[in-house]
């Protein structure tokens, strides 16, 4: 069994402990969602839709490869981070755990591990590091047009019911998920839980099909009280699609 994610955040400062672990699981998320990109890839409807997808995977790459180089200030080894952790150390948003079932599928879910990675990283858009939160602010801007990608395709999924329901459905069964990433007594959470509404409401208006969001919240990956601590490993499925960034995993 390797190292579990308390005994590496174990090794930093005290203070630094809360910050350290919300930019892990916002790193781990956009390894993830990278992956999702590269391996969806060849589901793309057109020219531009592979040219989007390999330049919304190669971003989400970029931040999440940012965010452990900059952990490596904290006492943390950026390999490990990267590559050398088991599947229960790896803290993504569960909103990514299942593949799309559909296109439809891929393009809610996406927008929706969009939505709530950047309504964790705008946190530290006024942070006193200039670093992080140059780092935030670049999370940002490369964020509102993975976004506009996935409103527009909701915009032409309205143009067929069949396709508008479907994208539909996959929101609401997505978004209780989507939604345990707001920690229940952290300060900011009524906040972005508001946010993570409002986007998903407005992606459910473009589609024109009705459907209540709902508020409860599935805790069953992320815990109430600490929803980056994943209560399960990473499924097998996804995680042989991360550990092959470990070049000794790699057959």
């Amino acid at each position: 069994m390797g190292l579990t994610t308390q005994d590496i955040l174990d090794t930093v400062d005290a203070s630094r402990r809360p910050l350290a672990a919300s930019l892990v699981a916002l790193a781990d998320t956009k390894l993830v969602l990278g992956n999702w990109h590269t391996t969806c890839v060849l589901n793309a409807k057109s020219l531009p839709d592979y040219s989007a997808l390999l330049a919304m995977g190669g971003a989400a790459f970029g931040h999440a490869r940012a965010l452990y180089d900059y952990l490596t200030a904290f006492g943390l080894e950026y390999a490990l981070l990267e590559r050398g952790r088991d599947a229960g150390a790896i803290h993504s948003q569960a909103v990514l755990d299942a593949p799309p079932e559909d296109w439809q599928d891929f393009v809610v879910t996406v927008y929706l591990a969009d939505q709530i990675c950047w309504l964790q990283a705008e946190r530290y858009l006024s942070h006193p590091d200039r670093t992080l939160s140059g780092l935030a602010r670049r999370i940002g801007e490369e964020t509102y047009f993975h976004l506009k990608y996935a409103t527009g395709w909701a915009a032409e999924f309205a143009r067929d019911e069949a396709s508008a329901r479907r994208a539909r459905d996959a929101l609401l069964r997505r978004y209780p998920a989507a939604l345990a990433w707001f920690p229940g007594d952290d300060g900011h959470a009524p906040a972005q839980r508001q946010a993570c509404a409002k986007a998903a409401q407005d992606l459910l208006d473009i589609l024109g099909q009705g459907g209540e969001l709902g508020e409860r919240a599935d805790t069953q990956v992320h815990a109430a009280d600490a929803p980056w601590r994943r209560r399960r490993p990473l499924p097998g499925r996804l995680y042989e699609l991360v550990r092959f960034k470990d070049l000794e995993a790699v057959p």
